[in-house]
């Protein structure tokens, strides 16, 4: 079985390893939901989706919320970006967060570079609240930039019951 949520991307980058296993980045595009799994002879899996829309915030509040934690992001990302060790790393790392302006987006992004741990990564994948999933992504960061092992977020399902595919 595989998660009911998940995540659609452009394939960016794609490297052949000698084991017959591939080194895969994915560009995200969306977060959907399985309807129904479709019966195919192929070697993947295909489904009719819902895309999931991130929980719109309007009104002063949400959006000086969002200001303050997307620059509390920014600063945890830069503490982390200058340990890379390589300076093509920083340079790449630090533009591609600076286009992503949206807290949500740069937390996905951020998430998507520094958050190992497969459950973590569901359950940040699963959470449709913008806001709520950047100020995880904060805290889980500093745990990181702290060299600690982040808390996971609560989960919808036994992670066990799932592929991380």
């Amino acid at each position: 079985p595989v998660h009911a949520v998940l995540g659609v991307g452009r394939v960016a980058n794609h490297e052949a390893l000698a084991d017959g296993r591939s080194n895969i980045a994915l560009i995200g595009l969306a977060r959907c939901r399985i309807l129904r799994e479709i019966e195919n002879a192929e070697a993947y899996r295909v489904a009719t989706v819902e895309v999931l829309r991130d929980q719109p915030h309007k009104g002063a509040e949400p959006q000086r919320l969002a200001k303050e934690v997307r620059l509390a992001l920014q600063a945890t990302a830069d503490t982390l970006l200058r340990r890379a060790t390589r300076a093509e790393a920083r340079e790449v790392l630090g533009r591609s967060l600076s286009e992503r302006e949206e807290p949500g987006a740069a937390a996905d992004f951020l998430a998507s570079v520094f958050i190992r741990d497969a459950r973590i990564r569901q359950a940040l994948l699963e959470n449709l609240d913008p806001l709520q999933r950047a100020a995880q992504v904060q805290k889980l960061l500093e745990h990181v930039a702290a060299g600690l092992d982040p808390e996971p977020p609560p989960l919808t399902g036994r992670v066990e019951d799932f592929s991380t595919n």
